[in-house]
């Protein structure tokens, strides 16, 4: 394990030196919650109760969300699709969160639900949190269809008998109740119960897991040296569902052992794992001189019966065994283990071990043990982190695809560590596993920073051939697949420009992003089959005619009886407004001499063809909308009175034009300031921004670099100072600057306008890439509300809005 940051808490909020049963979840949208347990120093507000959410990008920057419980928090997970999570307290009374209005910075409690009912919780798990899809080991070497590589999970909702769609989750309590609660649109959950086996015991510890079949399996601690077993299935009936439970062979480890170190041992911790077919339980147990980890897989096998028992005509019956594949013993005591939580299929046809499931184990002095699921073979290195030889881990989280470890430390802090691919791996197939990975998460809708962060410790050749590879597989695609997964694209290669840090292509990736946004908003507004062939025959000319005249195109395309929305729907005439104006900021900015004294021409490096293209269908499709209807009243850039909105369009498109043969290679083009439409105006532009205007981690680490850094975690929100001069840094925009230098005056990254605060206003900030735009206007202030809904959860480029306070 490469640890790579670790974040403390500032003097105000000294933990002290011991925290009290933390918990954390890492969730498929990148953000991390988590507690500590801690009644801190007075006066602090935070509480034993007190959840944490951050984004590991940004360690320094910590939410804080009072739940109110009242009482320790015992349980913490995040929801399936990433942007929910539940809280359980020790007294069994759930809250389930979710980001207030689409703010990650601000929660409210959608439901309270009292799920113990006066008893204590011991396992919880979503119904939904489970992959869609399981990496097919077999077929990623042999094809580059992302959707071959990954194979469909045959029940995609985690149990039979659940409906599509439908949210909820399992539960085990200290009594041994097994309950489901399926959530309704009411709040009030259906809640189905049933006892494990027929004997009542206490169970001090649970695991869950559901196998490919569908069953619920669990493994019980229910005596320091027993671990019980049961498998549930669900079938749906008129009444709701009806669960039957099967009891499997207990586990009782070292029985039968000569092994003197474990004739006195306990159980410290259980996992229930599920590997392709294979059902399988990892058992923690220590005595006073060592520690143990036992892998045992529930099959079922033939089992000849006692005559004094006959089934049947046949003296054998098929049932559950449990046989001991494997035993790990340590000299050191083992504190912690951890199950990597990727989904496998076809291991036994496993070409390379770097991409397979792991079990990870920390030893109390700091040792890192990393084995593999499949074969059990020592897959990394022991790696020893001497940090850890002071300060044990309390609690840890693995990242959606697996490569990075969020810890939290006895006295407080966080660390994060990154695991390392095989030693002995050739870089080849290094090369394509890393990128698999990059592709599994485009697939399952995650976020790939982990294994980002695992490339910022790689040589400088494979962080390349990745990067080449990734881009190389996509464009062999198809078009289908290229816009499915575009937003997810482009974020991976923002990612990697972090990497290199080439802000340019930073900048470049989300201009294309808007632009890719702006145009697909207009194509899912169309209404009629016409409307759609227009949009097929306007793609098809901007992609393959270079004329600049519009006049030579338009009588190319037939919009004859072809009635095209924006026409007549006078709410989406702001967005034809905004459309317009954002290409003259546009070609403005590039043709302006302002920015850092560049040659124009090296301004291009900003924009990929890729944004011309889209400008170009767009203003094509303005053009025709005024060419077809005249009783349309004029729609002008902000700046501009003079002109009609048919010669705007025919003048922005023939600029645009040019741009992108320039930035295609052609040879023989030529333009400068004199084609600039309206060029008497004033020129209101900053320069392109040269560093990164949103810090993140990805953009600080040095790649091959084995310094840790550290942070001091903020609790505190930025002073709107600091806000306000880093949003006029932001790539989305477009480099407009304020009218004057009042704190109250922002750039609207969303609406495309300058816009001066007025006290009763909220703003709201990109946590990506710092645009800022306004979240709660004043009555006075106007919106186009179809546009504006479109980026209510999230930004232009991807990233999740945070509310910010601003003042004079």
């Amino acid at each position: 394990m490469l640890p790579h940051y670790k974040s403390v808490w500032s003097e105000e909020e000294n933990l002290g030196k011991n925290v009290c049963k933390p918990i954390s979840s890492w969730s498929s949208q990148n953000w991390i919650a988590f507690t500590i347990g801690h009644i801190w120093k007075q006066p602090s507000p935070n509480k034993i109760d007190t959840v944490f959410i951050c984004n590991p990008d940004q360690p320094w920057e910590l939410y804080t969300l009072q739940t109110n419980h009242g009482c320790a928090i015992v349980h913490l997970q995040w929801e399936g699709d990433g942007m929910g999570f539940i809280t359980v307290d020790s007294k069994g009374i759930g809250k389930i969160w979710h980001p207030d209005k689409n703010l990650v910075n601000i929660w409210t409690c959608s439901s309270t639900i009292d799920i113990g009912e006066g008893d204590i919780i011991r396992c919880f798990s979503w119904i939904n949190s489970r992959s869609k899809y399981s990496i097919d080991v077999e077929k990623l070497f042999l094809t580059k269809d992302f959707f071959k590589k990954f194979s469909q999970i045959k029940n995609e909702n985690a149990l039979n008998g659940i409906a599509h769609g439908q949210n909820g989750f399992i539960i085990v309590t200290s009594s041994g109740l097994f309950k489901i609660f399926l959530l309704q649109d009411d709040n009030e959950p259906a809640i189905f119960t049933t006892r494990l086996g027929s004997i009542k015991f206490n169970v001090l510890y649970a695991d869950i897991c559901v196998n490919e079949n569908g069953k619920v399996c669990i493994a019980a601690l229910t005596d320091q040296c027993m671990v019980e077993l049961f498998s549930i299935t669900c079938k749906e009936n008129t009444t709701g569902l009806e669960l039957s439970v099967d009891v499997s062979p207990c586990i009782v480890p070292h029985v039968g052992s000569n092994d003197q170190d474990f004739i006195n041992f306990k159980i410290v911790d259980i996992k229930y794992i599920s590997i392709g077919s294979s059902d399988q339980v990892l058992v923690l147990s220590k005595s006073k001189s060592a520690s143990c980890v036992q892998v045992f897989e529930i099959k079922k096998e033939q089992v000849m019966l006692h005559p004094c028992f006959p089934r049947g005509q046949s003296s054998q019956q098929c049932a559950d065994t449990c046989v001991c594949l494997k035993t790990f013993r340590f000299q050191h005591n083992i504190k912690s283990m951890f199950v990597t939580n990727l989904r496998y299929s076809n291991l036994g046809k496993s070409k390379d071990l770097s991409l397979s499931p792991k079990l990870v184990m920390l030893d109390e002095g700091g040792g890192f043990h990393v084995y593999s699921l499949y074969n059990w073979s020592q897959v990394v290195k022991l790696s020893t982190v001497q940090l850890l030889q002071t300060n044990h881990i309390t609690c840890a989280s693995f990242s959606p695809c697996d490569h990075c470890l969020f810890a939290v430390l006895n006295n407080g802090d966080i660390m994060l560590f990154t695991l390392p691919h095989y030693s002995i791996c050739q870089d080849k197939i290094k090369v394509k596993n890393l990128v698999n990975l990059l592709q599994y998460s485009m697939v399952e809708g995650c976020i790939p920073w982990d294994v980002m962060m695992y490339f910022s410790s790689v040589e400088k050749n494979i962080l390349d051939q990745s990067f080449q590879t990734f881009l190389d597989d996509y464009n062999e695609c198809n078009a289908f697949l290229q816009n499915l997964f575009n937003n997810s694209f482009w974020n991976v290669k923002i990612m990697f420009y972090r990497l290199y840090k080439d802000y340019c292509g930073v900048v470049e990736s989300c201009n294309i992003m808007l632009l890719h946004n702006l145009y697909y908003y207009v194509v899912s507004r169309l209404q009629t089959d016409k409307e759609s062939v227009l949009m097929d025959t306007i793609h098809k000319i901007c992609s393959s005619n270079k004329e600049a005249d519009i006049s030579k195109i338009f009588p190319l395309i037939d919009t004859k009886d072809t009635n095209i929305f924006l026409c007549s729907d006078t709410t989406q005439r702001p967005l034809v407004q905004w459309v317009t104006d954002y290409a003259l900021h546009f070609v403005r900015l590039i043709l302006s001499k302002n920015h850092h004294g560049q040659n124009w021409r090296l301004a291009l490096k900003y924009f990929d063809p890729t944004c011309f293209l889209h400008l170009r269908q767009l203003l094509l499709l303005f053009h025709i909308i005024y060419q077809k209807n005249f009783k349309l009243p004029h729609v002008h850039p902000v700046f501009m009175t003079m002109a009609s909105s048919s010669d705007i369009t025919a003048q922005l498109f023939k600029l645009v034009t040019k741009l992108h043969q320039i930035s295609t290679g052609e040879a023989g083009t030529e333009v400068g300031m004199n084609d600039l439409p309206f060029s008497n105006l004033p020129v209101l532009y900053l320069e392109f921004p040269s560093h990164d205007p949103k810090s993140s981690i990805l953009s600080s680490l040095n790649v091959t670099s084995n310094k840790i850094d550290e942070y001091q975690l903020q609790l505190k929100s930025d002073p709107w100072e600091y806000i306000h001069k880093t949003a006029l840094e932001n790539p989305l925009s477009m480099g407009i600057s304020t009218v004057n230098t009042w704190l109250r005056q922002i750039y609207d990254g969303v609406n495309f306008m300058p816009s001066s605060l007025m006290l009763s206003e909220v703003v709201k900030q990109c946590c990506n890439c710092g645009c800022l735009t306004i979240h709660s206007g004043h009555s006075s202030r106007v919106f186009n509300t179809l546009w504006k809904a479109c980026w209510e959860r999230k930004c232009f480029c991807g990233g999740w809005w945070k509310q910010v306070e601003w003042h004079i």
